[in-house]
């Protein structure tokens, strides 16, 4: 008889974050370039090529700030749409990674461990994302720092998603009765007197101030019936913002055992199931 293989496969802590960081990277890219694009350009006619065979044209013809309105809202429907499908991807990975290390000394063959991947992807993708992110957060070696972030990102997205970008009754919180973005970015600043200046571009500072950087929360409000709406670098900062909220996740991710017949799958191997694109 052949003596039993002891196969070791290792779980990955980085391979949690890929899915949000390739989301946030492509995202903040397009997105940033076709803001600014909008917000600079003629927009005073339907777009229009050389090798075009022919021009649509409507009996309803929009004007320009209604155009600019138009190719906003679908950029960023689509931005924020694909920043949360990435910290969604990520959240099940996690739930997956979370759910390995806690079994990683029962799986002694690897039937079992398929058995497990199974088991835990089927039930992170069939959580609502609230839940998905209370799971997880139970099982990291500290709470997240950011959980409420986590959750202000979705519900901007649902907005932007499913009521044409335009705050309804069902966004707004029951006790501010607003629509609230809350994110962190990064302050660059120097101090005078005890006073933080915070510098932009084009800043000028004297000669040996000490430039420091810290992350803080940004926030923007949304009332009943406003719309959302970002120009290029705000959208800039709120990649920012969705990086630091992953990074910080993965940071709180339990290590394995260093000892005794861990049996895992590294999360890198395989990508998280998508979810519709319903509101969650």
């Amino acid at each position: 008889m052949e003596p039993p293989r002891h196969i070791v496969v290792t779980l990955n802590s980085a391979g949690v974050l890929a899915t949000a960081q390739r989301a946030i990277r492509e995202t903040v890219d397009v997105v940033t370039f076709c803001l600014h694009a909008v917000e600079q350009g003629d927009l005073s006619a339907w777009p229009e090529t050389e090798t075009m065979r022919f021009v649509l044209r409507f009996a309803d013809e929009v004007s320009a700030e209604q155009r600019k309105a138009a190719y906003t809202h679908w950029l960023l429907s689509k931005g924020f749409q694909d920043l949360a499908r990435g910290v969604r991807q990520m959240l099940e990975e996690a739930f997956f990674y979370n759910g390995m290390v806690a079994r990683a000394g029962e799986l002694r063959t690897w039937a079992e461990l398929q058995a497990a991947e199974q088991e835990l992807r089927k039930e992170a993708n069939e959580m609502w994302f609230s839940d998905l992110l209370v799971a997880v957060n139970k099982r990291l070696t500290t709470p997240l720092h950011y959980e409420r972030e986590f959750l202000s990102l979705q519900k901007v997205r649902n907005c932007l998603e499913h009521r044409d970008s335009t705050v309804q009754e069902r966004d707004l919180d029951p006790d501010s009765r607003v629509l609230r973005l809350r994110l962190p970015r990064l302050k660059l600043y120097y101090e005078d007197a005890g006073q933080e200046i915070e510098l932009g571009i084009g800043a000028v500072v004297e000669k040996d101030v000490e430039v420091l950087t810290k992350v803080v929360i940004m926030e923007r409000e949304f009332k009943l019936g406003e719309r959302v709406t970002f120009q290029a670098d705000e959208f800039h900062d709120i990649g920012f913002g969705c990086w630091a909220i992953t990074d910080d996740l993965v940071r709180r991710l339990p290590q394995l055992p260093s000892k005794g017949g861990d049996v895992a799958r590294s999360a890198d191997d395989v990508g998280a199931n998508e979810r519709p694109a319903d509101e969650t």
